[in-house]
This record gives C-alpha cells, sequence and structure tokens, in this order.
C-alpha cells in the first residue's frame, strides 16, 4: 500500500507540471465517472480538516497533536487528489503483447494476449468493491461498474489473489475499448470472439 501510494504521488507531481508517462499502445480511459465525485470528496475532507482544527484549538489541545491530527487530514486529502490522478494517467493499455488493466497506481494485470479467448461489452452497474477476484472472475470496477468482459483461455494468476478465468473492468467508452482489444490480440495472432 506504501508503494502504490509513492507512485500515486509520483502520477500526482508529473500531472502537476505537464509530464505524464506516455503510454505504448492504445489507452482506454476509467475515469470519467469518477472525475465529478473526487474533487466532491477531497472538497469535503478539506472542510474536515477545518472543522476538526477549529474543534481541536477551541477545546484547548495541545498544538502538537492539533499539527499531527491535521497532517494526517491533509494526507487523506493528497490521497484523494493523487488516487484520482492516477486513474487518469494510468489509464487500461492495449499495448505490445499484453492487456494492461489498471486501477491507478494500486492495481496492474498484464493479460498475454494468447490468453484472451474472446472480449465483449457487458454492462454491470452493482460491482462490489474496486478490484475483487471471487469464483475465478476478477472484477476492476469504477464507481461499481464494469462494461467489459475479458474470457481467457485458462486460469490467470493475479499476483496475491489467486486465478482469474474471467476479467471484468470499466472503460470510459466500452465499444472503442473492446474495439481496441480485439484489434491488438488479432495483431498477436490470436482469435478473440466477435
Amino acid at each position: 500500500m506504501i508503494r502504490a501510494t509513492l507512485r500515486a504521488l509520483g502520477d500526482l507531481a508529473r500531472w502537476a507540471v505537464r509530464r505524464t508517462p506516455a503510454v505504448p499502445g492504445h489507452a482506454i480511459g476509467y475515469s470519467d465517472v469518477q472525475r465529478g465525485m473526487m474533487p466532491v470528496l477531497a472538497g469535503v475532507l478539506v472542510v474536515e480538516t477545518v472543522a476538526v482544527e477549529v474543534l481541536l484549538f477551541s477545546s484547548g489541545v495541545p498544538l502538537w497533536l492539533r499539527l499531527t491530527v491535521g497532517a494526517a487530514d491533509v494526507s487523506g486529502v493528497l490521497g484523494v487528489v493523487a488516487t484520482a490522478v492516477s486513474c487518469q494517467v494510468r489509464p487500461h493499455v492495449a499495448g505490445e503483447g499484453v492487456l494492461l488493466v489498471r486501477y491507478g497506481a494500486l492495481f496492474e494485470l498484464a493479460v498475454p494476449y494468447s490468453a484472451v479467448a474472446d472480449v465483449r461489452s457487458s454492462a454491470n452497474f452493482n460491482e462490489e468493491g474496486l478490484i475483487r477476484l471471487a469464483h475465478g472472475v476478477l472484477r476492476v470496477a469504477v464507481s461499481s461498474q464494469t462494461n467489459v468482459v475479458v474470457e481467457l483461455r485458462d486460469e490467470l494468476e493475479v499476483p496475491g489473489r489467486g486465478k482469474a478465468r474471467t476479467v471484468r473492468l470499466y472503460a470510459d467508452d466500452p465499444r472503442a475499448a473492446t474495439a481496441a482489444i480485439r484489434r491488438a490480440v488479432a495483431g498477436a495472432g490470436e482469435p478473440a470472439g466477435s
């Protein structure tokens, strides 16, 4: 988790100076649906930070404790902003030989095209959690949604989580994402659905 946080903060710094990493392959964005909610959440956290400081100050809490709580609150705000930015600058990628399935700096899985049996669009609006592997289905959801399904030929090891036979992910434009993945799989010499 610390490593993911540091990567997200690095993404935030690169984004701030307009040096986002180049994407080798076809970028498949997934952050549009949460773009409106992240600033709201960050704003609520800023208000909470100020409210807690006012409460602690008026209660006579020592300065060292107020600074500690303030630092924790500010790190929470930075974490939310960094996560939102990392989702924007780390898209899914239909790249050279593999499909990179990502959720910001928190998760990345390389799916070799040789493992892909089928790709299709299929919307699901009630996913639980951001990244979840259950019953052989890996779900990488955004706002409890997935809309692209990648069926695999065999089970694929998901590091630290188990094995997946199906990968469900969210894409801002599922039809374009499905087409890009199919083109990449076909370019790798493997058939993938119709």
